[in-house]
């Protein structure tokens, strides 16, 4: 099993089990497979388990960062990510992760970055807003009074 933490992301894949970079693969992936085959499908679709209190099953891709939620054992992650984030990065790639080349992996990274900033600056803009009317609607009320 091979993992790389991608800022607070974790992405896991198995290697192939008759791997030249890990030939003890097979026996582990028959273990992994048997006991947890549903979380490791999902990582292998580029989700992540990203639980709130509000929602504890909730995960999120790692590259597109949509979140879904209500998994049952048979859904299949990666149509799933298909169907709710066509145009993912990760999805539309030509090749195994494992394959990139630095310069492919770092134009990939920047892409994420930007779909990462993009989010936080919607939340903390929406934040404000909420910030910013709650203040008027205070300052109206003591106006008013």
């Amino acid at each position: 099993m091979q993992c790389w933490n991608i800022t607070k992301y974790i992405y896991v894949t198995l290697l192939p089990p008759n791997s030249a970079q890990n030939p003890a693969a097979s026996a582990a992936q028959t273990v992994l497979n048997t006991l947890n085959a549903p979380y490791f499908r999902m990582a292998k679709a580029g989700f992540v388990h990203c639980p709130s209190e509000n929602e504890p099953d909730v995960v999120c891709c790692f590259f597109c960062l949509i979140e879904l939620e209500g998994w049952e054992p048979e859904d299949v992650p990666w149509s799933e990510h298909a169907k709710r984030s066509p145009n993912c990065g990760f999805l539309t790639m030509k090749k195994d992760f494992t394959n990139l080349t630095v310069a492919e992996y770092l134009g990939m990274e920047k892409d994420r970055l930007k779909i990462y900033l993009r989010k936080i600056s919607h939340k903390k803009m929406a934040s404000m807003r909420e910030a910013i009317d709650y203040t008027l609607e205070t300052l109206k009320s003591h106006l008013d009074s």
